[in-house]
């Protein structure tokens, strides 16, 4: 239990009874003593500190300072429980963060040094204080540069691979075993095995391991390894790395054996060529050669033949013995006329070749050789031993490139192989394309040749040929001359901040070395991966303002090839003056139309969106040009960002969960612009200040399924339910489908779609064609480019005919019949009487005229 003492300004006092109390993380609360600085508290017992996890050595728990009154914490820092114990060498317990010391023959790390025999080195964090009041002493061994460790060498420790050999290492601080203590041992790791080595201690500060064989399997020319030195079995005293190597590959190329590359290696390997391989000296058997011998093709294996400047002989060919064929049998080239003596070697296939040779194709060929004779003018010799012999190796070129280049010559031609000589002037001047001549222009020791092309008198192909004094050796594959030939140019607009891709069409275009390409005066960057024979892209660089130019020039190495007549032309950049709508659910894909000028200068722009205070893009899209004034984008999807910011958001608010679904959340992002190198354009707030370039992303829209995914549809209008459905969409924005016919959008509120079917059902099948297995169509929702919904199938409601029996039918066609006789007898009946009783009111009519008549003339006349 240790106490530990808080220091805390302007404390409050505490009423009669009330207490303050100290709390670790979850460990209960422990009463605290008040004292002249702040608090003192004990800290909990052992139960009652947290776990430190394996792979560190402490770790932090707050600790805060409660009241008992309120029964609140007011105080709050971090407080680490730590474990020295964690630490396992001396480097590491002295230099960590702790007030850790490591005791030398215990070989532990502690805190308190108690517990230590003898020596101890204190940690670099223990205080000086400390020290003091439990040891002085340890003053004098304090910090890192008393462990015992390794002293540096200047140069790197190198073992040869295979070669037994001691490791001796100077050790500073070098403990000294004790009487029952064992004594040192070296553990090497190699490739993730160890091995247990014995060792000695010489002059009291050198640790000797013991003579051993090292070996690495990794095809590598040196391999890094590790020896740790430890005595009494487990006690660590430090760790270094040594390197392992092998001279047969660090003398190789391309995994062929290289002479002239092996004797050049640094002398520090003790690399020599010995038996027709690069070998470490003290393992080689023969007499090692001081240098190589000259360059020379001079091995024939069954079946193979090969045709070299210089002379020409015979050897025999032949599995069971020894003897003269005649000379159509095999042919082998000699390194001089009077070349006479040759190493015959043979077991089931049989070669020729040179003693002290680099062999390509004994390589090659994995040839074991068993015997030997000696030949002299075709005739055998001696059997055994020859007595002399004459020095010849092969010079093998492995890979050349470019292998095409123009007519005009200046194509730097790389050339890799083998035993390509010792110094620049061995090759110089003797490396030719068929009979044009190849200007030296790089070389290094034996494995690689750059040469520049003189010109040709037309296209051709020719072999490429490496010499010197002794004899020329010819490529397997040729190197061809051909006429560039340039075609057209596109596109032919561009902004002039530059930036612009434009791909050149022709003949030949991706041959050569170096390829550069103009317009006028102006650099026109060309990306040499993407080129093809007919085809290669470069990016314009800025021009100083709207400019057409008068032609294109393209150089490739020393030909140069015009496209005149106005092939392209820099126009004024484009500017960006309204984009709308500026609201996006997060999946993106609503369609935004943005309106500016000079907008179809640009061949592929893009839309992006960045939070202001991120410089990284969050996300974009590639826009649709429609012409000069405006284009089309979708907007980029940003649901992982916008996830992350609403659980942020809605962390900060502190909504009641039974109100958080209602709360709309919204995310603000940034519009910018990618148009080629148009600089104004990433940045709208600072050179638009006047444009609303803000994007509002919100929640996705939901739409719901249909009961069972099945709607009985009859007639008039389709009604389907969702959420969130209008917060950034509008009825141009979806597209409803039924089957593969479309459903009229007519309105779209905040949870209700609705949308008018055709008149008669759609066949069953889904958006694009596909038959549904229900003869059902299935009705799909589409927001934007990336939103689709299957909401369920839809099946239209048929009212059937009624179906009137045959009897009845008949029944009512006589009954109607019936009907019509009668209402047509009723009718003459009705209108033969009202004809007769109209004749008689006429006729009445008449009479009380007449009578009326009289009745007046017989009044006049009285």
């Amino acid at each position: 239990m240790t106490m530990v003492q808080l220091t805390i300004r302007t404390l409050p006092e505490l009423p009669f009874g009330a207490k303050y109390k100290c709390v670790f993380g979850a460990a209960d609360p422990i009463d605290a003593t008040v004292t002249a600085f702040g608090l003192s508290c004990p800290t909990p017992g052992v139960v009652g500190r947290p776990v430190i996890s394996d792979t560190l050595d402490h770790v932090f728990v707050p600790l805060s300072v409660r009241s008992s009154e309120t029964n609140k914490d007011f105080v709050s820092r971090n407080f680490a429980y730590y474990d020295c114990g964690r630490h396992t060498t001396c480097m590491e317990c002295v230099k960590s963060q702790w007030a850790c010391n490591w005791c030398v023959y215990e070989n532990k790390c502690t805190h308190n040094t108690s517990s230590c025999q003898r020596n101890v080195v204190s940690g670099e964090n223990v205080s000086m204080l400390h020290m003091l009041q439990q040891n002085p002493a340890h003053l004098m061994t304090h910090g890192a540069n008393y462990c015992p460790q390794f002293h540096q060498p200047k140069d790197d420790i190198l073992l040869p691979n295979n070669v037994p050999k001691e490791i001796s290492l100077e050790v500073d601080n070098l403990p000294h075993p004790q009487a029952g203590h064992t004594g040192f041992q070296c553990i090497v790791n190699i490739e993730e095995a160890k091995m247990m080595v014995p060792a000695r201690v010489e002059m009291n500060r050198r640790v000797v391991c013991d003579k051993t064989t090292y070996s690495y399997e990794a095809n590598t020319g040196e391999y890094q390894a590790t020896v740790t030195i430890v005595w009494n079995r487990d006690h660590h005293v430090d760790t270094i790395t040594v390197v392992l190597y092998k001279c047969d590959i660090l003398g190789s190329h391309r995994e062929h054996p290289d002479c002239s590359l092996c004797v050049t290696r640094n002398v520090k390997y003790q690399c020599t060529w010995c038996s027709n391989m690069c070998s470490y000296n003290e393992s080689c058997l023969h007499t090692p050669i001081s240098e190589c011998p000259k360059p020379r093709i001079d091995m024939v294996s069954v079946g193979q033949f090969i045709k070299q400047r210089g002379g020409e002989g015979t050897a025999p060919v032949e599995t069971a013995r020894a003897r003269m064929l005649r000379p159509r049998t095999s042919r082998v080239s000699y390194c001089d006329k009077s070349a006479r003596e040759y190493e015959v070697n043979f077991t089931y296939i049989f070669g020729v070749k040179r003693k002290d040779c680099s062999d390509r194709y004994s390589y090659c060929f994995n040839l074991e050789f068993s015997m030997s004779a000696v030949y002299d003018n075709g005739q055998l010799a001696q059997n055994g031993v020859p007595r002399k012999w004459q020095k010849c190796c092969i010079m093998f070129t492995s890979r050349i490139k470019p292998l095409s280049g123009p007519v005009e010559g200046g194509t730097l031609v790389t050339i890799e192989g083998s035993n390509l000589g010792l110094k620049e002037d061995d090759v110089k001047g003797k490396i030719r394309i068929g009979e044009t001549p190849c200007e030296l222009i790089h070389y290094e020791v034996s494995v690689r040749i750059v040469c520049r092309t003189g010109p040709s008198e037309g296209e051709t192909e020719a072999s490429v040929i490496v010499g010197n004094e002794a004899g020329y050796t010819e490529s397997s594959v040729h190197f061809s001359y051909k006429d560039i030939q340039l075609v057209g140019v596109f596109p032919q607009l561009g902004p002039q901040s530059g930036g612009t891709q434009l791909a050149i069409t022709g003949q030949y275009l991706n041959i050569g070395s170096t390829i550069t390409a103009y317009l006028d005066d102006l650099p026109c960057f060309v990306n040499s991966t993407q080129a093809s024979s007919s085809r290669l892209t470069c990016i314009t660089s800025r021009s100083g303002g709207p400019h057409r130019v008068r032609k294109l020039t393209l150089c490739i190495d020393g030909a140069n090839r015009t496209l005149e007549g106005n092939p392209f032309n820099y126009t004024m950049d484009p500017t960006i003056m309204e984009i709308k709508p500026l609201k996006s659910f997060v999946s993106g894909g609503r369609m935004i139309t943005v309106h500016g000028t000079n907008l179809d200068t640009i061949l592929k722009p893009e839309m992006v969106v960045y939070i202001n205070d991120e410089l990284t893009p969050t996300n974009k899209t590639v826009c649709t040009v429609l012409n000069t004034a405006q284009m089309e984008c979708p907007s980029p999807p940003v649901n992982g960002k916008f996830h992350q910011w609403s659980r942020v958001r809605r962390s900060e608010q502190k909504f009641p969960r039974s109100l958080q679904k209602y709360q709309e959340t919204q995310m603000a992002l940034q519009i910018s612009f990618i148009m080629d190198s148009v600089e104004a354009v990433k940045d709208l707030e600072k050179h638009f200040q006047n444009l609303r370039s803000q994007l509002i992303y919100v929640e996705d829209p939901r739409f719901l399924q249909f009961p069972n995914q099945m709607k009985l549809y009859k007639g008039d209008t389709l009604v389907i339910e969702g959420e969130n459905l209008n917060l950034a969409s509008d009825e141009t924005d979806v597209n409803v489908t039924i089957g593969t016919c479309s459903c009229n959008v007519t309105s779209l509120a905040l949870t209700q779609l609705v949308c008018i079917p055709p008149e008669v059902q759609p066949t069953g099948t889904n958006e694009i064609g596909f038959s549904t297995g229900n003869n059902l169509p299935l009705v799909v929702v589409r927001v934007g480019q990336h939103l689709r919904f299957s909401i369920g199938y839809l099946r239209y409601e048929v009212i059937k005919p009624y179906n009137f029996p045959p009897e009845a039918i008949a029944g009512i066609t006589v009954g109607a019949t019936i009907f019509i006789v009668l209402f047509v007898i009723v009718l003459v009946v009705y209108r033969r009487k009202s004809t007769q009783a109209e004749r008689e009111y006429k006729r009445i009519q008449i009479q009380m005229d007449t009578l009326e008549s009289n009745v007046r003339s017989e009044c006049k006349q009285g």
